[in-house]
């Protein structure tokens, strides 16, 4: 039975671990950043062929009438609207919206003629001082001097675009920096956000897969995509474990980058399957909860050491285990400096050796 929790602390170790492998703030930069303005009309066209796109971690639109009208209302009268930003994806040259989500949403909206507020959607007409010659009226509604106005005004924005392809690192700290209301974006949005590739929804898709909920011990998906990062980190150490390098976050991206283009996502899908399998018959559920939290580290070396030796899988296999987890040397490569390259190697070795050796 999976024990459904609201318990923000299950990923306790991976916050413990971003937090030591954040290192120093870069002191160069492999970015370039140029201001370019659009028209209303330019930007919504781009909408319209999808060559703007609102990454899945921006909050939802949370405008309210007043708020979307009053912005319409600056660009008719000609009042300074605030900049936007936006990250222009290497190789595609799709725009991604790291700031001006609100902004941009509100003017697709008045084009198009209807608003979502609330989850309802309605007639977008423009709610101000009834003096106003525009006052609740749609795009439609206004003259054509007003619409002609409105699609020729112009809005600001900064386009960033990073130089080094090779570079994971830089693009990292504009996006943690920017549009976090305070709050830095989780490693692993950001890569779902750089790296969308069908290799990033497979992540997805078996986040939602049943054995792997009773291996987390809880049926509700993590906001921030910890779980699904996790599930990353499984298939890069599986692959490259021995050629792992600090910090953890840049080798899993930099895995995630050269990975997204891949064909074999189907066996991809069976080796996660079949190694979830495996543990939950042999090691039960929740097998990775140590003091109340799920230990990342040990959850990848286990999952390393299964994934490739499902063939022999011993009679004292649960025996093993605890072994395992009572190994001194272990147990301090799973709980201290995690992300050390001794500490990553070590313990794959380690768990190899005395559940499979």
């Amino acid at each position: 039975m999976i024990n459904i929790t609201n318990r923000d602390d299950i990923y306790e170790s991976l916050r413990s671990e971003e937090m030591e492998d954040s290192g120093p703030s870069l002191s160069k930069y492999e970015l370039f950043t140029y201001p370019a303005d659009f028209t209303l009309e330019v930007l919504k066209i781009k909408w319209d062929k999808k060559e703007i796109v609102i990454p899945d971690w921006q909050r939802k639109y949370v405008w309210k009438l007043t708020q979307a009208s009053q912005l319409i209302d600056s660009f008719l009268l000609g009042i300074p609207v605030p900049a936007i930003y936006l990250y222009s994806q290497v190789g595609v040259e799709n725009l991604l919206v790291i700031d001006g989500q609100q902004r941009l949403i509100t003017i697709f909206n008045y084009f198009d003629g209807t608003i979502k507020i609330s989850d309802k959607e309605q007639l977008f007409k423009i709610k101000i001082q009834s003096e106003s010659e525009w006052a609740n009226k749609s795009f439609k509604d206004l003259n054509d001097d007003c619409q002609k106005k409105l699609k020729n005004c112009v809005l600001r924005a900064f386009i960033i675009k990073q130089l080094n392809e090779n570079d994971n690192s830089s693009i990292y700290h504009v996006f943690q920096r920017l549009n976090t209301g305070g709050t830095f974006l989780s490693d692993q949005e950001i890569r779902n956000c750089l790296y969308f590739s069908p290799f990033s929804e497979l992540l997805k898709t078996l986040n939602t897969h049943k054995e792997w909920r009773l291996i987390l011990g809880s049926n509700q998906q993590d906001k921030r995509y910890r779980d699904v990062e996790l599930i990353l980190r499984f298939f890069c150490l599986r692959e490259q474990w021995a050629q792992y390098k600090k910090p953890m976050k840049m080798f899993l991206s930099e895995y995630m980058r050269n990975i997204k283009n891949t064909e074999n996502i189907d066996e991809y899908e069976r080796i996660f399957k079949n190694t979830t399998k495996q543990i939950i018959e042999n090691l039960g559920e929740k097998p990775f909860i140590l003091k109340k939290s799920l230990n990342a580290a040990l959850l990848d070396s286990v999952y390393v050491a299964f994934s490739t030796s499902q063939s022999i899988i011993p009679n004292d296999i649960q025996e093993r285990y605890k072994i395992l987890k009572a190994n001194e040397i272990f147990l301090s490569f799973i709980t201290e400096h995690t992300t050390d390259i001794e500490k990553v190697k070590g313990r794959i070795q380690i768990a190899k050796q005395i559940l499979f050796g």
